[in-house]
């Protein structure tokens, strides 16, 4: 029986997204819960995988292809139509040093001989087509009059000899940085001793998503802006507890604890888990706790799901893996699903206090400093205490002020008495 592959939903997204690449070619097994294509949802770089054992037999939309959740992009044929004398020809271990060496499969298909059983290609034929292939700079011959072997087409040595433009000093935008006609012109063009104008550099899609996300925010949510200091000493007594008494492998980090915290918070008062949109407010019916984590292409805001269900240990073995994937850019489409708020967390970089932009169409995100120690009144003496200062930004068309204290309020009670927080209700 064949199958059809088709895009799943991805979080609220309703644009159409971009399929990324292709993680089996045509003829390749594909195992059930097996990483099978990635898309682009603005947001991230999202992994989906195969849900059948079978065969990619057909690939309806290449990669680089707009898509719609729901499309069909390709087909599977299951497994139990597949003969069992059926071997792949590239070994899975050599398919991954391919993607590392950055080796299209195809070329590797076309000219080696696998060393494998039934000429099966394993990873050491691999090695050595990519040692036989390495990138050797081109041979160029003299073009500057100097004597100078130079990098460049031969277009462009024509124009530098027509335009008197010195090749032996330039770094070509051609492929291994050769000198293309290009270059030479642009370089004619410049008046002598002046500095050459910098390229940009081009935005990320996720650092370009952000950007337009942010500045929409700001310019159409009315945020408004709480702060409050909590004590941590409880929470850090915790963290103890967990290691020394529970024999936690590792102690829950404070964002950990605060993920859990804002989701009882918002069980306590589920007045705060709607949304502004199609012309009203939308009350949610789960409890997603968004995190912000920093990746080499841009912000990310993986969600974990259902947080006020999940005992400390989950949050915290949750928070661990989204933030794995995000930053191995292999985030799973429930790694973006619905949300009831952010939580940002800045401290460990030495920030005390910061104010955080509202991801739409969330209603809140908490921005958390670093826990330090500071002079404060305790029972009525002088004390140095950890402390942390929360910062809570609200969008004021679904949350007016007293609701948005309320809520903090909550948040720092159950720091303060955090063992609440250990366990599911």
């Amino acid at each position: 029986m064949t199958v059809d592959v088709v895009v799943p939903q991805i979080g609220e997204a309703i644009a159409s997204l971009q399929l990324v690449a292709w993680r089996k070619n045509i003829g390749d097994r594909v195992g059930r819960g097996e990483p099978l294509f990635d898309v682009d949802s603005d947001k991230a770089i999202v992994e989906v995988e195969a849900f059948v054992d079978g065969v990619l037999v057909e690939v309806l939309a290449p990669a680089g292809s707009n898509v719609l959740p729901q499309q069909v992009v390709g087909r599977i044929q299951t497994v139990e139509e597949q003969t069992a004398s059926i071997e792949p020809r590239i070994s899975p271990v050599a398919r991954r040093i391919a993607t590392d060496l950055q080796i299209e499969l195809d070329a590797v298909r076309n000219h080696v001989k696998g060393s494998g059983p039934g000429g099966r290609i394993v990873a050491e034929d691999v090695r050595r087509y990519a040692e036989q292939h390495k990138a050797q700079p081109p041979e160029a011959s003299p073009a500057d009059g100097r004597g100078s072997r130079v990098n460049a087409s031969p277009k462009a040595k024509r124009l530098a000899q027509e335009l008197d433009v010195d090749l032996g000093s330039m770094v070509g935008s051609g492929v291994g940085g050769m000198i293309i006609a290009r270059d030479v012109e642009t370089a004619a063009a410049q008046p002598p001793g002046t500095p050459e104008t910098p390229e940009p550099v081009p935005l990320t899609k996720i650092r370009e998503t952000m950007a337009a996300r942010t500045q929409a925010s700001k310019q159409h949510v009315p945020h408004f802006y709480l702060m409050v200091d909590v004590n941590m000493a409880q929470v850090d007594r915790l963290r103890r507890y967990c290691t020394e008494k529970l024999g936690w492998e590792r102690a829950p980090t404070y964002t950990d604890i605060i993920i859990r915290g804002c989701a009882l918070a918002i069980v306590d008062m589920p007045v705060v888990n709607r949304s502004c949109g199609h012309g009203g407010l939308i009350q949610r019916q789960t409890i997603g706790i968004g995190v912000a984590v920093n990746t080499e292409s841009g912000l990310v805001v993986p969600v974990i799901p259902n947080a006020d269900r999940l005992a400390l240990a989950e949050v915290s073995a949750a928070l661990k893996g989204a933030t794995e994937r995000a930053r191995l850019g292999r985030l799973r489409p429930d790694d973006l699903g619905e949300k009831s708020m952010v939580v940002s967390n800045l401290g460990m970089y030495g920030i005390d206090t910061f104010v955080a932009i509202i991801d739409m169409p969330d209603p809140m995100i908490l921005a958390v400093g670093r826990t330090a120690d500071r002079v404060v009144p305790l029972h009525g003496q002088i004390a140095i205490q950890p402390v942390c200062t929360l910062t809570l930004s609200v969008d004021h068309r679904v949350l007016d002020g007293v609701q948005g204290a309320q809520f903090l309020g909550k948040v720092k009670d159950y720091l303060e008495e955090p063992f609440e927080l250990l366990g599911t209700r």
